[in-house]
């Protein structure tokens, strides 16, 4: 997975636990593709204070996601899935019934 989509996930799953600051100053860099200039200025603050933010953001993201494990959970959980998508159309009944006791055991 690319860096850009891993970050978008764990900002999906985790923005709640940010400040208000610093969810606009992510949602400014990452979403509206705002340079740290343009952000500075709106913000009322130098390029390296936002530049400082992004990256204690980036890194409260990451130790969230090493202790929840929301987002890995969600993708190997959207990976057993899609085996046992593919295994409806080959009838393999008791494989698709052990991806999906192992998906409920993990939750």
């Amino acid at each position: 997975m690319d860096d850009f989509l891993y970050k978008s996930l764990l900002y999906d799953y985790y923005n709640g636990l940010l400040t208000d600051k610093q969810r606009e100053i992510y949602a400014m860099y990452y979403h509206n593709d705002m340079s740290l200039s343009e952000i500075a200025e709106n913000s009322d603050t130098t390029p390296q204070a936002v530049s400082d933010m992004l990256k204690r953001v980036n890194k409260l993201l990451v130790k969230y996601e090493d202790n929840l494990k929301l987002v890995e959970n969600r993708l190997i959980i959207k990976e057993k899935l899609e085996a046992a998508a593919e295994l409806l159309e080959t009838g393999n009944a008791d494989k698709i019934k052990e991806i999906l006791e192992s998906i409920l055991d993990s939750i």
